[in-house]
């Protein structure tokens, strides 16, 4: 079940937790790969921005105007807060973007495809409000690539929802339909966080706005803490993260 991004507390906690300097400057390096081999960018799309991570990271990066769209309230109340001259936000969803024709040089969807009800509606929708040529980044997970998410050893019964999830090809697949050519597909790793203690003292934030974690019961979240306690006492150090980048022109 998808956490509640409409209430405050919960996308306060999810600003918390995913804002991680670090982790995002990275990400940056690798758009702007992208960014450098295609037309120039003057307006990006975030779709699905929630607080505005994303969407402030590229616009102070690479100097670009960047709207976000994101459908829930609280979500967008705690980016508002972040007052940033280059970007706006507005409520919508990707099935029905609120943009008119060809209004944007680039899209950016960080971790939102899952949430989709209906992709081929999207990647219709994407087309149209982007300008021809323009990259299209996807930021995801894919139930075919689910290595490197340390998460899933603790929580073995998250994999089931994540494996539920779109493969790499479905997604290609889908795309290709309108008109997107597949352009890479690269796994970017950025640092975990320092030790357990600090994962243990974050989860009670990452239960309540992670989608892989929101609603496990409880047998099965103690099992988990259980296990990164276990993991901390044998001087294990957390793992990178690794999510994939996947491009389309």
């Amino acid at each position: 079940m998808t956490p509640r991004y409409d209430q405050p507390q919960v996308a306060t906690d999810y600003e918390r937790l995913r804002n991680r300097p670090e982790g995002v400057a990275i990400w940056c390096d690798r758009i702007g790969a992208w960014f450098e081999v295609s037309m120039l960018q003057s307006r990006v799309l975030d779709v699905g921005s929630g607080t505005g991570i994303w969407a402030n990271a590229i616009a102070d990066r690479f100097q670009v105007d960047v709207v976000g769209v994101e459908p829930g309230a609280g979500m967008r109340s705690v980016a508002a807060e972040r007052r940033n001259p280059l970007v706006s936000y507005v409520a919508g969803a990707a099935g029905a973007l609120p943009l008119s024709d060809s209004a944007v040089t680039a899209g950016w969807l960080s971790t939102v495809v899952h949430h989709f009800p209906d992709l081929d509606v999207a990647a219709a929708e994407l087309r149209r409000v982007l300008a021809t040529p323009a990259p299209l980044l996807i930021r995801n997970w894919f139930a075919d690539r689910l290595d490197g998410i340390e998460t899933l050893e603790h929580f073995p019964s998250a994999g089931d929802r994540l494996r539920g999830w779109m493969t790499v090809s479905e997604v290609v697949d889908v795309f290709e339909r309108h008109d997107f050519a597949f352009a890479g597909l690269e796994r970017v790793e950025t640092p975990g966080l320092d030790d357990y203690d600090q994962v243990l003292a974050a989860m009670p934030q990452q239960r309540n706005s992670d989608s892989l974690l929101s609603n496990l019961d409880d047998d099965v979240w103690e099992a988990g803490l259980a296990s990164i306690r276990l993991a901390r006492d044998r001087g294990r150090h957390p793992r990178p993260l690794g999510l994939d980048l996947l491009v389309f022109h």
